[in-house]
């Protein structure tokens, strides 16, 4: 009988300095620099700095794309990618309020963006945008958790097929990612969902006993269940929008017609 070899084991370090990975911190690294180039008013100086920002966003694709493509998609990269592009965003926005005019100037000094406008768009590229949901309590299985998240997803989008795959998450075990029959295809297959026949919706699982002990519950007497979404992703899927970076390009004619 012949016997599959073991997988190979990934490095630790080779899952940390990924091309991905690499480039949100080319991002994060990118900040003092366009925050000190932007104390010169000149339009020198302006126009190094909008090259830059092009050069940062180019970055955010591509770190996504390779990550994706390459199957190197890791939890450090999760978290250093919103977190670059939040910081590039909200720096340059300040630093575009705060921006001096020059001693040159006769006319009285006016930002080259409106305050209230930074301080709208800060606001919201710092608002937490993820719905999450916990039950604990004795008893609860697994079960009590695909019940809840197919109730939840019919009730969203209808009467659609619901399938959870394992999955790994650091707080729960097991652990599992939800996905639902595509509704542009009936699960047949099409553009939207890749030919899957399935789109991913959230994550979820079973609260893992050490985060019990952590704050001070017996782990063999309670149990739970978690899971999170972000709205964004649910209002794709609702919407039948095409892609997710429209919700952060600030555009009033598409924000006005989504009611979140």
């Amino acid at each position: 009988m012949a016997v599959e070899p073991a997988p190979p084991v990934r490095n630790a370090a080779n899952l940390v300095w990924t091309t991905p990975n690499l480039l949100s911190l080319f991002r994060i690294l990118l900040v003092p620099v366009l925050v000190y180039i932007l104390r010169d008013p000149g339009r020198l100086a302006g126009a190094v700095a909008a090259i830059l920002f092009v050069v940062g966003s180019l970055s955010d694709y591509y770190d996504g794309y390779l990550a994706r493509k390459h199957g190197i998609v890791t939890t450090l990269g999760k978290f250093l990618d919103p977190l670059a592009d939040k910081l590039l965003v909200v720096s340059v926005l300040i630093m575009l309020v705060a921006m001096p005019c020059g001693t040159e100037l006769e006319v009285p000094c006016t930002p080259r963006v409106p305050a209230w406008l930074v301080v709208l768009i800060v606001g919201r590229e710092l608002a937490v945008t993820g719905l999450r949901g916990m039950a604990s309590s004795e008893g609860i299985t697994l079960g009590d958790l695909k019940g809840t998240l197919e109730a939840m997803m019919r009730e969203l989008f209808g009467d659609v097929r619901v399938r959870l795959r394992p999955s790994f998450f650091p707080y729960t075990e097991p652990s599992a990612e939800v996905d639902v029959s595509c509704r542009n295809c009936g699960g047949s297959g099409c553009g939207t969902c890749k030919q899957t026949g399935w789109l991913e919706i959230l994550g979820s699982g079973m609260v893992h006993p050490a985060v019990f002990e952590a704050v001070g519950y017996d782990p063999e007497k309670y149990t739970g269940f978690a899971f999170g979404v972000g709205i964004e992703r649910l209002a794709l899927r609702l919407y039948g929008i095409d892609d997710i970076r429209m919700f952060y390009e600030n555009d009033l004619r598409f924000l006005q017609q989504v009611a979140l």
